[in-house]
């Protein structure tokens, strides 16, 4: 299994990505084979945030909506309809799943926020990073100087006509952000690590981003 650790030189959250995972199988149908995939990721979280309250995924559907969680919502293993989730709150643990879309990681470094949200081709044309940045500013007074946006791995030219990793940064960069971070990694560039959608042509499994605030 491929994982890595983002954001280390941050004290007050823990983030990672998990990448392919050898020998697993899913169906054909992408929604039955993310839902085969919830209980390892369901695991995987509960390794990997030992001290987690609560575990919420995204079940995206390349759009703009992002959940605001406070900690006080009912567990829910799969939120519908959303690209995005947002949380002030410790031991929130935040999934993304991603297959040559983008995960984002956006940190309010004084603030102690984050967001992770799903950015694809429709995504980023919609503006979902710049909505979150904005719904971090509404919600939680976050001032962009402050936020570090991260790009994990995604799609890239030439395996995608569009490079919409370019477009993110160029996104942060006008919203004023203070410090932009990109993985740099094409997924369609190494299947032995990462799932890709189009280089297997829909028949794949999906990644897993990972965010936690820690409460001390």
């Amino acid at each position: 299994m491929s994982l890595q650790p983002f954001l280390q030189d941050l004290p007050f959250l823990s983030a990672y990505y998990v990448g392919r995972v050898p020998g697993m199988q899913f169906p054909a149908d992408r929604q039955e084979a993310l839902k085969a995939q919830i209980p390892f990721f369901k695991k995987t979280a509960r390794e990997l945030f030992p001290a987690a309250k609560s575990f919420f995924c995204a079940q995206e559907v390349h759009g703009t909506e992002i959940a605001i969680l406070r900690g006080s919502e009912p567990q829910q293993d799969l939120i519908p309809n959303i690209d995005g989730m947002i949380t002030n709150g410790p031991g929130i643990v935040l999934g993304i799943t991603f297959a040559d879309c983008a995960p984002v990681w956006i940190v309010d470094s004084q603030r102690k926020a984050v967001a992770l949200v799903h950015s694809g081709r429709r995504g980023t044309e919609a503006g979902i990073v710049p909505k979150a940045i904005q719904l971090l500013q509404a919600k939680f007074a976050s001032q962009p100087k402050d936020l570090i946006v991260t790009i994990g791995p995604c799609i890239r030219p030439p395996c995608y006509e569009v490079d919409f990793a370019k477009t993110i940064r160029e996104q942060a960069a006008q919203a004023g952000v203070g410090e932009i971070r990109d993985e740099g990694i094409c997924t369609a560039c190494d299947l032995e690590k990462y799932y890709s959608y189009r280089r297997e042509k829909g028949k794949t499994g999906h990644m897993l981003g990972l965010v936690m605030l820690r409460s001390n």
